[in-house]
């Protein structure tokens, strides 16, 4: 990135990004870029192979921290604006709450622990449609068209560590609620997420 100081520098003669002083703020931003994108076959970067980066979070027990809307949503909807009917902890996905009303929301979070460097895909199968986003970016969106109980999948590259995660999920119109969350590193086996790599913020629940 260029960086300039466009109030002492309005015509942005002087890159200050070479500066020692400006290299936390530029690997800051360098990080918070893969983050937040995917690559984009149609419009391929020079790091679209980077790995996202991990976060150094304190404090953090095992786990992960749920939260359901039992009122009737349109979509998989973002849960953090709206009232929760319940809230709570659990060691992992499957042992979170789901809706009991068709067409309610729930909401798992917390952060995957990646034990190496390397492409990991996640998979996810729900009875009505879910979505994932590792940080700010969505790795699986299997929402509008999606056929219920089939798999979705979505690869990325993650540096070893801590990885913040949200799973949101809609259940179905009809039939039993139902949401399977898996992952798989590199050429290793397909399984559940396990609870061994989940973590959530000590305060939670």
């Amino acid at each position: 990135f260029e960086i300039y100081n466009v109030v002492a520098d309005p015509q942005e003669r002087t890159n200050l990004a070479n500066l020692a002083a400006y290299a936390s703020l530029q690997q800051c931003m360098q990080a918070r870029v893969l983050q937040v994108r995917r690559p984009d076959p149609g419009a391929p970067r020079p790091y679209d192979r980077e790995l996202v980066p991990a976060v150094s979070i304190p404090n953090l027990v095992s786990g992960i921290e749920w939260r359901t809307c039992e009122r009737r949503l349109p979509w998989v909807a973002t849960l953090e604006d709206l009232a929760p009917s319940a809230v709570g902890t659990a060691r992992r996905i499957a042992g979170g709450r789901l809706p009991a009303v068709h067409g309610g929301g729930a909401l798992f979070s917390g952060f995957i622990r990646v034990p190496a460097d390397g492409d990991y895909t996640f998979y996810v199968s729900a009875d009505g449609g879910a979505l994932l986003r590792l940080h700010e970016a969505v790795v699986i969106d299997a929402d509008a068209g999606y056929v219920p109980r089939t798999e979705a999948q979505g690869a990325v590259r993650l540096q070893a560590g801590l990885h913040p995660f949200r799973l949101y999920y809609r259940r179905g119109d009809s039939g039993a609620a139902f949401l399977r969350f898996q992952w798989r590193a590199g050429d290793g086996r397909k399984r559940d997420v396990p609870a061994s790599v989940l973590f959530r913020p000590q305060s939670g629940g």
